[in-house]
């Protein structure tokens, strides 16, 4: 194909193909797997704004590929590389490559998995580089065109029906839940006019995963609850954790100390309200003030001076012998004081 053909691939054409440390840099691995230096690893290409676009792996390639950055979440391996034409995956690592192969039941796909990896393509190619899980509703044509959809919903007229019937209201974009719905029931024989006019029965619907307070709603719910504030969230939450603590500071066990059963009451008193910042630094400094006066006396109370703990109160001009005193017993000498 010659050099400018493998600079053009390239998102920067000033890109090489060795990279620091003479490591092999994508667009080399992707030239030698699918004979094009493209910069990225996801399906297609995808166009960020304007005339900026990333160029990733075109079309199924023989051989897989797979990333460990995936699982770091520094990347997204797209689908032909993850369904290559035969059950072989280069592995890639920080440091070193791997091969894995399988037979052919590794590729087995259902048609749904097909459907639902050919619609993804489709939206992301026009979603761009965010993964919003939106497009513009100016860009469902797009879309469409893409799925060889355009005739099967009427031409112009259609998508544009279409696309005003999937837009979340007065908003300008459509969701990949609602889009998916649609296309996919248009690609397996659904006409236009049964995908506008029947709506799913509410018993069809997804159950809401979580309510606003965290628990799983039934699956006969009648009615989701409301999304509560943010603040009105975090209010609840705190009561609620306030009233655990207090719950547990009540059933303390028997052998529990009085400082520390009082220490648990007033934590558990506390936290039923909300506090300021500052109250709350100045409970944590008043802990923390306790718990070392406790460890000095403690200490201080024992036969050994192993592990005791010494303060240094130091000033400009003062003798460092005089001023270092451990269990009573004054250190007058540097060696000792040194010890």
């Amino acid at each position: 194909r010659g050099v400018d053909c493998v600079r053009n691939d390239m998102d920067d054409p000033a890109n090489t193909l060795t990279s620091q440390f003479g490591h092999s840099s994508q667009e080399l691995i992707n030239l030698l797997l699918t004979g094009q230096a493209v910069s990225n690893v996801f399906d297609n290409t995808l166009t960020v704004s304007g005339a900026l676009s990333c160029r990733g792996v075109q079309s199924r390639p023989f051989v897989g590929y797979l990333s460990l950055l995936e699982s770091l979440r520094y990347c997204e391996v797209g689908g032909y590389y993850k369904s290559p034409s035969f059950p072989i995956w280069v592995v890639g690592s920080q440091n070193h490559f791997s091969v894995l192969f399988g037979d052919e039941r590794c590729l087995k796909e259902s048609k749904s998995d097909v459907l639902l990896e050919k619609c993804r393509r489709a939206f992301k190619a026009v979603e761009g580089g965010e993964e919003n899980g939106f497009i513009e509703v100016s860009a469902l044509g797009k879309v469409i065109d893409s799925l060889d959809l355009r005739d099967k919903v009427g031409g112009d007229n259609g998508v544009q029906t279409l696309a005003a019937a999937l837009e979340v209201s007065g908003a300008g974009i459509i969701l990949w839940d609602d889009f998916w719905k649609a296309s996919s029931r248009l690609l397996t024989g659904a006409s236009i006019e049964s995908v506008l006019q029947e709506e799913e029965p509410a018993e069809d619907k997804p159950p809401l995963l979580l309510t606003q307070h965290g628990e799983p709603t039934s699956a006969n719910a009648s009615k989701p609850s409301t999304m509560e504030s943010d603040e009105e969230l975090a209010k609840f939450l705190a009561a609620e954790w306030g009233s655990q603590d207090q719950s547990v500071g009540s059933g303390a066990q028997a052998g529990q100390t009085p400082e520390q059963s009082s220490a648990g009451a007033s934590y558990a008193s506390s936290s039923s309200r909300q506090k300021s910042d500052e109250e709350i630094a100045r409970e944590l400094q008043a802990q923390w003030d306790a718990e070392l006066d406790g460890n000095v006396s403690n200490n201080t109370s024992g036969g050994s001076r192993e592990g005791h703990r010494v303060t240094f109160n130091l000033q400009e001009g003062t003798d460092a012998v005089s001023a270092i005193d451990i269990d009573s017993d004054t250190y007058n000498d540097d060696a000792e004081m040194t010890t």
